[in-house]
């Protein structure tokens, strides 16, 4: 069906939660695109991407953070594009994060590269809208970053920059295991890739 499911994947509580789903609601319905917003609690970032991706019943899928740093007025400039790519990926030309935040990315990002043979500009974005069947493909063997499974598959592939903002309510839950964990997940990924 010709629309897009909007996946919020939330495992702690979201103070933003309910303003954000009412900005994508109205950005969405201003370019006339149908739409619905599936928010995900499942335990880990990508076991709630695969089950949102289940309950999803349009053709593209989009994936955003629920705590305001992804504005959703960039997801019309995604589905103007994506009928002519597999995906389309946000990237971060302006962080408003920390500074110790932006450098925990910049690493990740350099590693996913290296590792896994990316020639992404940010293989950690976590603001993605693609083909539905592309999301399909995704399994919740780890919980971090799912981003890196559908680039692994070398999709056809547009990047968009986007200005990443601060979280608008709430804490992050960003601890040191949290970087183990995506660690772990992009050497999962080569070795999956491989065998």
């Amino acid at each position: 069906m010709e629309g897009v499911s909007v996946i919020l994947p939330v495992r702690h509580p979201e103070p933003y939660l309910g303003l954000l789903r009412k900005q994508i609601s109205k950005n969405l319905k201003s370019a006339k695109i149908k739409h619905e917003i599936l928010t995900q609690e499942e335990e880990g970032l990508t076991a709630a991407v695969v089950e949102g991706v289940k309950r999803s019943r349009f053709n593209y899928v989009a994936v955003m953070d629920a705590d305001g740093s992804h504005n959703p007025v960039y997801l019309v400039s995604m589905y103007k594009l994506i009928n002519n790519y597999d995906v389309v990926v946000g990237f971060k030309f302006i962080d408003e994060n920390p500074y110790y935040r932006r450098l925990f990315s910049f690493v990740f990002r350099m590693i996913a590269k290296l590792v896994l043979g990316l020639n992404v500009i940010d293989p950690m974005s976590g603001f993605v809208m693609g083909q539905r069947r592309l999301f399909e493909k995704i399994k919740p063997f780890s919980d971090q970053k799912f981003i890196l499974q559908i680039l692994a598959l070398k999709p056809n592939l547009k990047e968009i920059p986007i200005k990443f903002l601060k979280r608008k309510m709430g804490k992050s839950h960003i601890t040191p295991l949290t970087g183990f964990r995506i660690f772990k997940t992009i050497f999962e990924i080569w070795i999956k890739s491989r065998f």
